[in-house]
């Protein structure tokens, strides 16, 4: 249902907002879209936010693709680069895998952008320049290439759990289409999320409090069970560097290279990468 309301959005709208819940089957409705388009002859650009979350992805789309698939990022040397722009430039890929700036590569004829996460604020670059918008840029490119072919140009899909406000505003007011995922697949529950503010449990327990009763209790029960427990934290120390109010010095390790973290249980600068500690800096 969710892939023929897209082709009816794309039948009027260059712009479709998917809205589906975690675990709902978007990345399925992508391959089926990705099919469609490369059955037309056209090239497909599929981006994400990080690097790091292509390895699970490429796994799934190889299943259904192939050796059809291309992958580029920042981290590729220039030859690599120079090869696939001209494989690309060529039709020779169909499917690109890549982050913000897989936007630019030379596409022969780019039916589809897919632009998974798109509430991620790693689409737009901040530095260095050009400063961009991978989402705007794309939507805009969109736009070129429907002018350049008369109403049948490139498509884009934004898919998210949780849509950025400006792309469910503009989906809302009808400038966007908007296709919704409203189940799990399998029906599988949504974990159970519960908000503990630690100030009022401070204010009863009169000082500061690192754990919250709930989440002690939640982690006996869990270890008690045999079950394992994960901590995230904001960040390690209580400023991640240093810096000198008068030159603007920043205190690095000399092992790493990195700046240094300040932790004011020890009151000791600590490297983050091989540990070691220097004496807090004051001059």
């Amino acid at each position: 249902k969710a892939l023929q309301q897209i082709d009816e959005c794309f039948a009027e709208k260059n712009v479709c907002l998917l809205h589906g819940i975690t675990s709902s089957g978007k990345t399925q409705v992508y391959i089926r879209q990705i099919e469609q388009f490369i059955n037309k002859g056209k090239q497909v650009l599929y981006l994400l936010p990080e690097i790091t979350l292509t390895a699970q992805i490429i796994r799934r789309l190889q299943k259904n693709f192939g050796g059809n698939i291309a992958i580029y990022h920042s981290k590729f040397n220039n030859n690599e680069r120079i090869e696939l722009w001209n494989k690309i430039k060529n039709g020779e890929v169909k499917i690109v895998l890549g982050a913000r700036s897989a936007l630019f590569l030379p596409f022969k004829e780019l039916g589809l952008i897919i632009i998974d996460e798109e509430h991620d604020s790693s689409f737009k670059q901040q530095e260095p320049a050009p400063r961009y918008n991978a989402i705007d840029a794309a939507i805009f490119y969109s736009s070129l290439f429907d002018a350049e072919n008369n109403g049948t140009g490139t498509k884009v899909v934004l898919g998210s759990a949780t849509p950025a406000i400006e792309s469910y505003y503009n989906a809302q007011t009808n400038k966007y289409g908007l296709v919704q995922l409203n189940e799990r697949f399998g029906g599988v529950q949504l974990p159970a999320i519960e908000i503990i503010d630690t100030r009022t449990v401070a204010a009863s327990k009169k000082g500061k409090v690192m754990l919250s009763p709930q989440l002690v209790a939640a982690i006996d029960n869990t270890v008690k069970n045999n079950k394992q427990v994960i901590l995230f934290q904001n960040r390690r120390g209580y400023s991640p560097f240093l810096i000198c109010g008068t030159c603007g010095f920043i205190p690095h390790c000399s092992n790493c290279d990195v700046t240094l973290t300040l932790h004011k249980f020890s009151n000791k600068l600590h490297c983050h990468y091989c540990g070691t500690s220097y004496p807090k800096i004051t001059t």
